[in-house]
């Protein structure tokens, strides 16, 4: 599912502006058009842009239960390509810790 397409489509099936959905939310138009264009960037990370997501969905009327796991689901499927699989050695993790001295 395509979050910001959704949403888009159903602010235009409202009949609402961009401007008009940004007084119901307090949310900055050009975040919200930039949500539209699913860029998140703007949002300041992903818990933001998820409830910037969940509210635009509220006041469009919209389930935004979908919306969210559409987003989880791209998410994760952006950490998992980001990740590599790599051996942790504790002791050597231990060793790096910085560890403050006792007070005596």
């Amino acid at each position: 599912m395509d979050v910001g397409s959704e949403l888009q489509r159903a602010r235009r099936a409202r009949g609402l502006s961009t401007a008009e959905v940004s007084d119901a939310t307090r949310i900055r138009s050009s975040l919200i058009d930039a949500i539209e264009r699913n860029d998140f960037a703007a949002c300041g990370g992903d818990v933001f842009a998820r409830g910037h997501v969940r509210t635009i969905a509220s006041a469009l009327d919209l389930d935004p239960a979908p919306l969210l796991e559409a987003m989880g689901a791209a998410n994760v499927a952006t950490t998992l390509e980001a990740l590599e699989p790599e051996s942790l050695d504790i002791w050597e993790l231990r060793s790096r810790a910085h560890v403050p001295s006792e007070a005596r």
